[in-house]
């Protein structure tokens, strides 16, 4: 449980109304909030509405105070930003402008990307708690049944399913948010029923991970990103 206490000020009755009015309508009870500082974020949904002070001191026309309760079901500040890895890309080798060589001189070679070659990523997990992350597998031909292995443990994700040009998977192995979804020609789909049975819903450790991609065929065709936020017990503003 976490509480917030806040004061609305005003320099007159209508505009205490006004404010009150808007915050009235931010805190919704069926709605879970997002409480930011600086980069983190800490999400809790209220227990009912905004409650205000009831006596006179605490309510008038210029201050206000109110008070918002709620629960927290995962009580750790996470990054607002997630932090991107790329363990299977193409880098891009050109942009516009672009000068094409002379067709009557000698031919020249135009380098458009270059492929990652490597197989194994490294991720540092700096925060406090094992977390959960969104592996994306990306298709530029035909990929059959792509998987994401942890190297130390073995354990893997693998989905069943033959991967088209431009088709996207998205895997959340995050707790209570956990989903699998597919995207192709702007259409997105529930692609659970495409999990393998044994895979594993892998976490990031807290300190250094290693995770090995692979798939069945087309393996110069898949690119493959890793997305996490790291989870702190507590954030505070130095002196």
């Amino acid at each position: 449980s976490i509480a917030i206490i806040g004061y609305v000020i005003a320099s007159n009755k209508r505009e205490m109304t006004n404010r009150k009015t808007v915050l009235n309508r931010f805190f919704n009870p069926q709605h879970a909030i997002d409480m930011v500082y600086r980069d983190y974020t800490l999400r809790f949904l209220p227990n009912s509405s905004i409650r205000y002070g009831t006596t006179k001191a605490e309510n008038n026309e210029v201050i206000c105070k109110f008070k918002v309760e709620g629960l927290c079901p995962d009580p750790l500040f996470a990054e607002s930003q997630e932090t991107q890895t790329a363990a299977a890309s193409t880098i891009g080798g050109f942009h516009f402008p672009m000068i094409l060589p002379n067709p009557t001189q000698e031919p020249e070679y135009n380098i458009f990307g270059l492929r990652q070659p490597s197989l194994i990523v490294a991720i540092e997990n700096v925060g406090a708690v094992d977390v959960g992350m969104k592996i994306v597998f990306k298709a530029s031909g035909t990929v059959d049944n792509p998987r994401l292995i942890d190297v130390n443990t073995q354990k893997f994700f693998r989905i069943e399913k033959t991967m088209v040009a431009g088709e996207r998977i998205e895997v959340n192995t995050t707790v209570g948010e956990k989903y699998i979804r597919g995207v192709l020609n702007g259409e997105t789909s529930n692609y659970f029923k495409y999990r393998d049975l044994d895979s594993e819903w892998l976490q990031l450790k807290v300190g250094d991970n290693l995770f090995r991609y692979d798939c069945d065929g087309g393996q110069s065709a898949l690119e493959v990103y890793i997305y996490h936020q790291n989870k702190y017990l507590e954030v505070q503003e130095c002196c």
